[in-house]
């Protein structure tokens, strides 16, 4: 639980198909007698027309061979739309959630021209002061979310049944008595213990008993852990003013996160 951030957790802080069909087509037209004479062809399975809409069709050779060599550039055509098209509806789905009201003409206007390479309408200074102010925009709103589900979370703990409260906010229920000696200020203690985020899922433990400095832990330790007698078992809630606050512990914590901690005091040193 040391504050250098050297540690995550407690412990720190801070085409084949067509051409079948094709050679199929003209080797059954090659079996013709005459060039020229009319040759029935059901269409029935093609892709084009249903089977409710089949008909006989006359086919001169020429033609046949003209559909398989079109073949194989429709599918790439067709193959080519869909992934732009598939590209284009994942980007809008992402901008509808994250950017609501957007402009779409101006958006696919800047998107065609910077995409072909045209001058574009706007100077980069002014594109990207836009870019950083909303981005900043954006920081903020997230920054006031985590705070407000913070102040939830602290709310509804701080009403359970048997929670008291020590200076600085930081919450406590006893789990189990102690009676043995209370840890110094600066002192050592040694400890087994349990991180949890507010959702639940442990960000950090220890079951094997472990030596830390009073003065190198987070500052919601130094607070809860001199008031425990040696014995003594705590459920910790600690705000986030008194963990990693505003910046939190990388991927780990995210900022504006209380944290949760079963503590249990198992010896005590200078």
């Amino acid at each position: 639980m040391c504050r250098d951030g050297a540690q995550s957790g407690p412990r720190c802080q801070r085409q084949g198909k067509y051409r079948r069909g094709c050679s199929a087509a003209l080797s059954r037209h090659k079996a013709a007698p005459t060039a020229g004479v009319k040759r029935q062809i059901q269409i029935t399975n093609t892709g084009i027309l249903p089977r409710s809409l089949a008909q006989e069709l006359t086919m001169p050779r020429y033609l046949v061979l003209g559909l398989c060599l079109l073949a194989p550039i429709a599918l790439a055509d067709s193959e080519e739309h869909d992934l732009a098209y598939s590209i284009g509806a994942s980007l809008g789905e992402r901008l509808r959630q994250d950017m609501p009201g957007l402009q779409l003409d101006a958006l696919v206007e800047g998107l065609r021209q910077s995409y072909q390479g045209q001058p574009l309408k706007l100077d980069k200074a002014r594109m990207q002061a836009l870019l950083q102010q909303q981005e900043a925009q954006e920081g903020d709103a997230a920054m006031q979310k985590l705070q407000a589900a913070e102040t939830r979370f602290m709310a509804t703990e701080r009403g359970r049944y048997g929670v008291h409260e020590l200076p600085e906010g930081v919450l406590y229920s006893e789990l189990q008595a102690g009676t043995g000696a209370q840890p110094k200020a600066g002192g050592k203690v040694q400890v087994r213990y349990v991180g949890r985020l507010p959702d639940g899922s442990v960000f950090d433990q220890n079951q094997t008993p472990q030596w830390f400095s009073l003065d190198s832990v987070i500052e919601g330790w130094q607070v809860a852990l001199p008031k425990m007698h040696t014995g003594a078992k705590w459920r910790l809630v600690i705000p986030s003013a008194q963990a990693y606050g505003a910046e939190g512990a990388g991927d780990l914590i995210a900022p504006y996160t209380p944290l949760v901690f079963e503590i249990e005091l198992l010896a005590v040193g200078d």
